[in-house]
C-alpha cells in the first residue's frame, strides 16, 4: 500500500480586528487541508471501501482552528464542534481557556505553553519558541481586503509516515525517525502588525 500525506493551513478569514493606541486584537480562522494518495490492494479493498476510508481520513485530519491574538500574545485552538449555551468564554482571558491541545504563545517573552492530555490528565508544557529564519519574497496578492506578501522558511521535520497493513514490507528497514527539510510558505500583511501564526509558527 502506498500512502502520501500533505497537510497545510488555509487562512479563511480575519474577523473582529480592532486597533487603538494601546491595543491591537483580532481573530484569524484557519482550516487544515490534506491531500494524500492512498493506494490499497485492489484484491482486498473495493473502490467503494477505499473511498469510504479516504473520506473518514479527511474528516479526521481536517479541522477548523481559531487564532485569537493581541499585540504579543495569542491562543491557538481547535474549534469546538458543539457550543454549550451560555459559554462564550468571555472574561477568562487567553490562559483561562487552555483546553487539551491549545497553544498559548508570548512572542515578547519568546515562550509558549501547550496543554497536552496524557492518559486522561491535562499537563501544561512550557518551552521556548523556535525561531525560523524567514526570507521575504517579492510575490504579493490580495487576500480578502488585505495586500499580502510572501515569506518562506526552511524547517526540519520528522519523516515518520502513517503505516497501514502487514509488517515485513520492503520499507521496514528504513529509519523510522529520520529528519527531512521542508519549505514553509506564509503570506503576511503589514496591515495586521502582529507576528502570530497558526500552530507553533510566528515571526
Amino acid at each position: 500500500m502506498k500512502y502520501l500525506l500533505k497537510n497545510y493551513w488555509l487562512a479563511i478569514v480575519f474577523v473582529g480586528v480592532s486597533i487603538n493606541a494601546q491595543n491591537f486584537q483580532g481573530k484569524a480562522v484557519y482550516q487544515t487541508k490534506t491531500t494524500f494518495d492512498l493506494k490499497l490492494d485492489s484484491t482486498r479493498v473495493t473502490p467503494e471501501q477505499q473511498k469510504r476510508i479516504e473520506t473518514r481520513m479527511k474528516d479526521m485530519l481536517e479541522n477548523v482552528y481559531e487564532l485569537d491574538f493581541e499585540a504579543s500574545t495569542s491562543l491557538y485552538k481547535k474549534e469546538e464542534k458543539l457550543e454549550q449555551p451560555g459559554q462564550s468564554g468571555g472574561g477568562r482571558g487567553f490562559m483561562g481557556s487552555l483546553d487539551s491541545g491549545a497553544l498559548f504563545k508570548d512572542t515578547k517573552a519568546k515562550t509558549f505553553i501547550q496543554a497536552q492530555d496524557l492518559m486522561g490528565k491535562l499537563f501544561l508544557v512550557k518551552d521556548s519558541l523556535s525561531q525560523l529564519e524567514w526570507e521575504f519574497k517579492d510575490d504579493s496578492k490580495i487576500i480578502g481586503k488585505h495586500l499580502c506578501f510572501k515569506a518562506t522558511a526552511k524547517k526540519e521535520v520528522s519523516n515518520n509516515e502513517f503505516r497501514f497493513g502487514r509488517r515485513g514490507s520492503q520499507d521496514d528497514d528504513k529509519p523510522k525517525d529520520s529528519l527531512k527539510t521542508i519549505e514553509v510558505v506564509a503570506w503576511y500583511t503589514p496591515e495586521i502588525p502582529v507576528s502570530h501564526g497558526p500552530g507553533e509558527y510566528w515571526g
